[in-house]
């Protein structure tokens, strides 16, 4: 089964006219803002492609889908600094220190089947009133890239 995600690529490749993802990665490419008309369809494109690719039955653990929570465990293997501050930011929201933080909040994971999409998670999340602010990190958030925050 495909990834929730396949064939999303091409369409924001397209859009900004480049060959490839991997472009992305070039410090050196400067991406112009894209004008409302032309970022309306792209969503539009991403939104109906990406309905394409689920599945008509939704298995297993999609029902935990955007359900914020506290990672707490720091085993050998956390040993990034972005890692070590997620658990940090999660250990004081835990003893209420930083009210409506958390830090894992699956978005993805086990839509197509249990194989794809596995770690599509949000890193840091903020709920307060209205407003949820996301922060995620890595090199598969989107075309942002490192550190993209976006408020909904």
């Amino acid at each position: 089964m495909p990834s929730l995600f396949a064939g999303t690529d091409e369409l924001i490749c397209s859009v900004l006219e480049i060959q490839s993802r991997g472009q992305l990665n070039n410090r050196a490419l400067r991406i112009a803002p894209l004008p409302d008309d032309k970022a309306l369809h792209l969503l539009r494109n991403l939104y109906e492609q990406m309905a394409g690719n689920v599945p008509r039955r939704i298995k297993g653990r999609s029902a935990k889908l955007w359900q914020c929570r506290y990672a707490t465990d720091i085993a050998d293997r956390h040993q990034s600094q972005e890692m070590i501050l997620e658990k940090a930011v999660a250990l004081l929201a835990k003893r209420g220190h930083m009210p409506g933080w958390f830090n894992k909040c699956p978005v993805g994971s086990g839509i197509t089947d249990s194989h794809s999409d596995r770690s599509r998670a949000v890193d840091l999340v903020h709920l307060s009133d209205d407003t949820a602010r996301l922060i995620a990190r890595g090199a598969n958030v989107g075309v942002g890239g490192v550190g993209q925050r976006t408020e909904v």
